[in-house]
């Protein structure tokens, strides 16, 4: 495999793993804010952790109003 077919793959593969974060990401922000209506206390814990595990950006919308 030439190094020209080594690069090519290498960043498809990183581009599909890109999107598949992405869309874990939009999936987790998108539940987190639906868990406000519900349990406002319980949904800023999880943004917490969230904020823990990596300082998403996703999290840090999830967790402003304290």
């Amino acid at each position: 495999m030439s190094i020209l077919a080594l690069a090519i793959a290498t960043l498809a593969m990183t581009q599909s793993s890109s999107a598949t974060i992405e869309a874990r990401e939009a999936d987790r922000l998108e539940a987190c804010v639906a868990k406000i209506e519900v349990d406002a206390e319980e949904a800023y814990e999880d943004g917490l952790a969230w904020i823990y595990q990596g300082n998403r950006p996703g999290a840090r919308q999830c967790t402003p109003w304290r």
